[in-house]
């Protein structure tokens, strides 16, 4: 029998082909729509299997709505929404899932942070960026020294004028147990 996961791991590609997109890497992101006509759609239908999906999912969509809608392209046979990047490193955390596939994870969700004020409202932006600084604090050492220096040298990398994405990006080093925040050159 196929385990879940890997019957699951195909739909990343298939987004672009149900959204009629290519991956761009000038505009990597797109929003199937507001997430709030989702919600109401679902309610609307008053099936059971809509209801149990919106009763789990009512602290996602109470807290980071948009993260539901809004899909970002990593390469041009990868994609994700950005709820979904979110609880995969909440499952590869609490499963202590291996150092690379937990590396993976926080890449996915920096590179939607390092960017994400362009999609979201600033609420969701700042409760997106603070999750993962919260889970990285947790999940320090099982990830590989390695992915520390290379994601700290990233960081580093990533410019911002944006006051809020430059505290971010020193909280997410400073987090990794790495000094000198705050240069970005």
């Amino acid at each position: 029998m196929e385990s879940p996961s890997a019957s699951l791991a195909d739909c990343d590609d298939q987004l672009y082909w149900g959204f009629e997109r290519r991956y761009s890497p000038e505009i990597p992101h797109w929003t199937s729509g507001a997430y709030s006509q989702l919600e109401r759609r679902y309610n609307f239908t008053c099936d059971l299997d809509d209801d149990i999906l919106m009763h789990s999912l009512s602290p996602v969509f109470n807290e980071l709505g948009p993260t539901i809608t809004t899909f970002l392209g990593y390469s041009g046979e990868r994609s994700s929404s950005c709820i979904n990047a979110l609880l995969r490193l909440w499952i590869a955390s609490s499963t202590r899932a291996r150092d690379r596939e937990l590396a993976a994870a926080y890449d996915d969700c920096i590179d939607i942070g390092l960017t994400a004020l362009d999609w979201f409202d600033a609420e969701s932006t700042k409760v997106f960026r603070r999750i993962v600084v919260r889970q990285l604090h947790m999940d320090l050492k099982g990830l590989p020294g390695q992915w520390r220096a290379s994601t700290r040298r990233r960081l580093r990398e990533a410019s911002s004028d944006d006051p809020a994405a430059r505290a971010w990006i020193d909280s997410l080093i400073q987090s990794m147990g790495l000094n000198n925040p705050g240069s970005y050159s």
